[in-house]
């Protein structure tokens, strides 16, 4: 890896300046989300990949295989985050639908269940 200004510029901090501003532009949070969820792509590492870029920082060949390294200790618990805020998503989309519907219908008609209210408003979504 080539690091004739990387001393000055290299820090978690500017990596994580850097991300907020590129991930903040709409269509490339898009395009980073398709990636990631359609191609199970590493977001982190193309902010990574991209920032170090701009720093003109370049990795040789020989030193992927640390890249790699690193990234494999990462994926696992990146992969276990994700699924546990999708399984949360989802129950505070049950609960939000299930007090609106509450708040709106009668006790009665109230009582159904929130996986049945996610179901009808799929439907009527499509």
């Amino acid at each position: 890896m080539t690091n004739e200004h990387a001393e000055y510029t290299l820090t978690l901090e500017h990596l994580w300046q850097f991300s907020l501003q590129f991930y903040g532009v709409r269509e490339v949070k898009e395009a980073c989300l398709s990636l990631q969820n359609n191609y199970h792509g590493n977001v982190n590492l193309l902010l990574l990949l991209r920032w170090l870029d701009e720093q003109q920082v370049i990795f040789q060949e020989q030193d992927w295989h640390l890249v790699q390294g690193c990234l494999g200790r990462s994926e696992t618990l990146l992969h276990s985050y994700r699924e546990l805020r999708r399984h949360l998503k989802s129950q505070v989309n049950d609960a939000l639908i299930a007090k609106h519907y509450s708040s709106n219908c009668s006790s009665k008609t109230a009582t159904v269940r929130p996986s049945r209210l996610r179901q009808l408003t799929q439907i009527s979504q499509e």
